[in-house]
């Protein structure tokens, strides 16, 4: 069983309008939230659910991911920049 409802899906287009606006005072495109579902973040992934051709994520989804990405790069200390290029 879905631990979600149907109601709280929202689409990534949606999910982009809720972020907070970057550093350089750009939004965060969807193709963004595309990578960290599929690519994830030192390890840690954006939860979607895929219905027919869209993406959907939820709030509190985001909210886990931005906590559990946040932690992670305070763990390995740092910014979360790559060092040396490597991926």
């Amino acid at each position: 069983m879905a631990d979600y409802e149907l109601n709280e899906l929202i689409s990534l287009a949606e999910a982009v309008a809720i972020l907070p606006m970057r550093q350089d005072g750009t939004v965060t495109e969807t193709s963004t939230l595309r990578s960290w579902a599929r690519s994830g973040v030192n390890g840690v992934f954006l939860r979607v659910v895929k219905v027919g051709a869209g993406i959907f994520t939820t709030k509190c989804w985001i909210r886990e991911f931005i906590d559990a990405s946040s932690e992670v790069t305070k763990k390995v200390g740092g910014n979360g920049c790559r060092q040396g290029g490597a991926k």
